[in-house]
């Protein structure tokens, strides 16, 4: 039975992957598990501690009105298998046009773990004004240790700390980033030669 819950949950998440809509806005959910220290070469981090730095999912905003919104926070609760201890974590927000680079002028925050609550809570460095799109990526630095744990479970997008015009989408349940629908597979991003800006945060 514990199994089969599991399957409906991850279910929901793949569903809600694609889109979770209550037009006229909506967010779009996609986990991946892509190796970015491969953007970096010698300056690696893992060359010093064999930590890993894994972009591990995006979170798109999408507003049809012209009405300004803004955000100031997110807060992603982690469901597994087993609990953290730690997750070292920052938030990044993509450039329209712009392929995705890990670069400091693109950080938005460094999240705050709170292991009681099992949540990673992204408090903005300065409040962001969200376009038409408007796409966040969540970054972490992991331990070899760690790699199996997430890849079993999911982080699910905490409706609370959204802004008011998205907190009537669907339950907390069905806006997750589910990583155990792609523990099969991993990405290594290869180095497309990026313009040269600061390491890893």
């Amino acid at each position: 039975m514990k199994h089969k819950n599991r399957l409906i949950v991850t279910l929901l998440c793949l569903l809600a992957h694609a889109v979770v809509a209550n037009d006229p806005y909506k967010i779009i959910i996609e986990p991946r598990w892509q190796d970015l220290d491969a953007y970096h070469g010698a300056a690696k981090l893992s060359m010093l501690d064999d930590s890993k730095w894994i972009l591990i999912g995006s979170i798109t905003f999408e507003k049809r009105p012209k009405e300004p919104v803004t955000m100031h926070r997110l807060h992603l609760k982690w469901v597994g298998a087993k609990k953290l201890k730690q997750l070292t974590a920052s938030l990044y927000r993509k450039q329209p046009d712009k392929d995705f680079y890990p670069f400091e002028s693109n950080l938005v925050c460094d999240g705050v773990w709170c292991a009681n609550k099992q949540t990673v809570i992204f408090t903005f460095n300065e409040e962001k004004t969200l376009g038409p799109s408007t796409t966040f990526y969540f970054v972490v630095t992991i331990a070899p240790d760690q790699e199996d744990i997430l890849k079993k479970g999911r982080f699910h997008l905490l409706k609370h700390a959204l802004p008011e015009s998205f907190q009537s989408m669907s339950n907390d349940e069905n806006l997750c980033l589910s990583l155990d629908a792609i523990n099969s597979v991993t990405t290594v991003v290869e180095n497309k030669n990026p313009p040269t800006q600061s390491n890893k945060h």
